[in-house]
């Protein structure tokens, strides 16, 4: 399956130089993650943010990302979201850098134009 990542163009650069993906902490509705934000849609590219740079993510077919998965149930939505500890991504992930141009063809699942309104702390 594949799934997305952004973040600005020092991180993207980090994870593509070799040094691996950063599991950050965040507080998630009322919930202590750390890991990394993955979607299986891109979202839209952001004029605001243009140094922003998107990650394809593979991982093979028989990793199970169900334990990281986010609880849209009160907040539903038509992607899905995980929160993933770096190290699995940094063994197991295939990454591509997606320019500008592939992230704006691709966008966000149709009819979408903007992030959930998840509490993200």
């Amino acid at each position: 399956m594949k799934y997305y990542h952004s973040g600005d163009a020092d991180e993207i650069q980090a994870v593509l130089r070799g040094d691996g993906f950063i599991d950050v902490a965040v507080r998630i509705n009322g919930v202590l993650k750390q890991g990394v934000y993955l979607t299986d849609s891109p979202g839209e590219w952001d004029p605001e943010f243009p140094d922003d740079q998107l990650l394809e993510i593979t991982l093979p077919q028989q990793i199970d990302l169900s334990e990281y998965k986010f609880d849209l149930s009160e907040k539903p939505c038509n992607w899905q979201e995980w929160f993933v500890p770096c190290d699995l991504l940094d063994k197991r992930a295939r990454v591509r850098l997606l320019t500008t141009d592939e992230w704006k063809e691709c966008g966000p699942k149709k009819g979408l134009t903007s992030l959930c309104a998840h509490s993200i702390t």
